[in-house]
């Protein structure tokens, strides 16, 4: 499988494991769901049964709980959406299309980046010092 597809699995599973608890679950529900009816009909009725019981999870676990159990899950999820691919490379379009407009709507307003990977490159020079951070950075002097 190839870099490009292997990344839109990473980003459709992780958005999908975030869409899971959001409100508007049934409609991402029905566009995944139809990603199978359309490219994989003889595992619908088991990606169905997978998608009922991301939701379930999720909702009920609890907050402590919540972010061990969407890692495992989008492992899972992951694993599906590459064997999706890997079977009918010709989803792959259908696939960005309900990652973009179907899921990541739901995770923060009305963005795609969080279905998408980012990549930082830095460079410090002549002493300097670079910083990446892909989340919340505190920066305080450093007594030395």
């Amino acid at each position: 499988m190839d870099t490009e597809l292997t990344e839109l699995a990473v980003a459709a599973g992780s958005v999908l494991i975030k869409a899971a608890t959001a409100q508007g679950w049934e409609a991402a529900k029905k566009a995944v769901l139809g990603l199978w009816r359309s490219h994989a009909p003889a595992q619908a009725e088991t990606i169905e049964a997978g998608l009922d019981t991301v939701h379930a999870q999720l909702a009920e676990a609890s907050e402590a709980e919540a972010a061990e159990i969407a890692d495992d899950l989008n492992g899972v999820w992951l694993a599906n959406f590459k064997t999706l691919l890997r079977s009918h490379p010709e989803a792959a379009d259908d696939m960005r299309r309900v990652v973009e407009h179907d899921l990541a709507p739901l995770v923060v307003g009305d963005s795609t980046q969080n279905a998408r990977d980012i990549r930082q490159t830095a460079r410090a020079e002549s002493g300097g010092i670079s910083i990446n951070s892909g989340g919340n950075t505190t920066i305080g002097k450093i007594d030395r």
